[in-house]
């Protein structure tokens, strides 16, 4: 199939991360269920893109995940339309300048199923631009036609709708009883269901082409620190995620336990760990630096290594940047200065949030006795604005100092009548 050279599809790497976790935990959780029964169905892979349109060229940005769920007794499948609103709408919350784009579908090949163009259909309807990214699960190769990058992916623009012949619909042509066989260099259609055209020819329908983009790759200086820390630390895990122990000694020939992998403490791949795991390391490299670095200077000082002014002089520069606590009291004293710091803060921003409900509670109050004077209060004096009086006469009277009231006479106290 012919690639439109005017478009091109932008890959960010979250996108390609989310895509990849998505695709190993349902992986996971599908071999977790084997014992659970013999054969777990394995469910459909499939999420929302989100980035930015700017003429030919699609920028993906951010992906989430989308929810299936049967329609009625045929058991054609629907995406959970509540659910994919609820989510796109958070994201918008957050990222305001990204909008939906097009949905992606994991496969064993990059060749496009029925499925894929049933549910594509259904999501035209609302978003006749979509895109559609296959997404290669077997990693059995890149897409030749659609990408210079050997990535498993292909991406598709849908164009806008044309009378077509309904055998263009058909992806598949049947083989025997062993299954369905994609068609050799197909051009892929999808119909167009809410098109009001009337067609003169029965065989024709009207349909969207599908045809596939370009991909290029792109990041911005923080993915890529991202996307190294996320490999570093993958890396780091999958070493430490068995630890090999052995028990007896049974050797080559003997008959003793064997060193059979058993899972270790850090075979629990969730982020806490990983987060601990990345720590612990740290702490262990600057550990055995620290260690070298005294070594080193301790066979200076008894004569036993040469002296290099270079290397001390680093030394002293990075012991000079670094803050050392001598004294266990001035530490003490400057933490509890930190304490009494942020305790002040918390304080007065509480007593600010008070100072802020009162006075709207005495707006409210002003206002509904003024709205209240003609009807409901006779009595009032016309004069008076108020309940509330935050002038320096109404704090005086509210204090007990008494003065002039607005109901006559003097007030005697906080509230004082005649």
């Amino acid at each position: 199939m012919q690639l439109r050279d005017s478009a091109v599809a932008v890959l960010h790497p979250l996108v390609l991360l989310n895509i990849s976790e998505h695709v190993t935990r349902t992986a996971a959780q599908v071999e977790c269920s084997k014992g659970k029964s013999d054969s777990p169905k394995t469910p459909a892979v499939l999420g929302a893109l989100l980035g930015r349109h700017t003429e030919g060229r699609y920028e993906l940005f951010l992906s989430f995940e989308l929810t299936l769920e049967n329609a009625g007794e045929s058991g054609e499948l629907n995406i959970n339309s509540e659910n994919f609103e609820i989510r796109l709408e958070q994201l918008k919350l957050i990222f305001p300048n990204d909008d939906f784009l097009g949905w992606y579908v994991v496969s064993s090949d990059l060749n496009v199923t029925r499925m894929m163009t049933t549910l594509h259909s259904k999501i035209i309807c609302t978003y006749p631009s979509a895109l559609l990214l296959v997404f290669d699960a077997s990693l059995s190769g890149g897409s030749t036609a659609s990408s210079g990058y050997s990535l498993p992916v292909a991406v598709y623009e849908t164009h806008q709708p044309t009378a077509v012949s309904r055998s263009k619909l058909e992806l598949y042509t049947q083989i025997n009883d062993t299954g369905d066989r994609p068609q050799e260099k197909a051009e892929y259609y999808v119909e167009v269901t809410n098109d009001a055209k009337v067609l003169n020819d029965p065989n024709a329908v009207m349909a969207s082409k599908l045809v596939p983009l370009r991909i290029a790759i792109d990041s911005g200086e923080a993915e890529r620190v991202a996307t190294e820390h996320v490999a570093n630390i993958s890396k780091t895990v999958a070493e430490d995620t068995i630890v090999p122990t052995t028990s007896g000694a049974g050797g080559s020939g003997g008959s003793g336990p064997s060193s059979a992998p058993e899972p270790g403490i850090y075979n629990d791949s969730s982020q806490v760990v990983v987060f601990l795991s990345s720590q612990r390391i740290a702490v262990e490299m600057l550990q055995k630096d620290i260690s070298v670095l005294k070594t080193y200077v301790g066979d200076v000082l008894n004569g036993n290594a040469p002296f290099d002014p270079d290397v001390l002089q680093i030394v002293q520069r990075v012991l000079s940047n670094k803050p050392v606590v001598m004294n266990d009291e001035i530490f003490d004293l400057a933490r509890a200065q930190e304490e009494t710091n942020y305790q002040m803060v918390s304080y007065l921003a509480g007593m600010t949030k008070a100072v802020s409900a009162v006075r709207s509670v005495s707006f409210r109050a002003n206002a509904a006795l003024v709205s209240a004077r003609n009807s409901n209060m006779p009595n009032v004096n016309p004069s008076q604005d108020g309940i509330f009086d935050v002038s320096m006469s109404g704090v005086m009277m509210m204090m007990g100092g008494g003065g002039p009231s607005r109901f006559g006479g003097r007030s005697r106290g906080f509230g004082g009548m005649r």
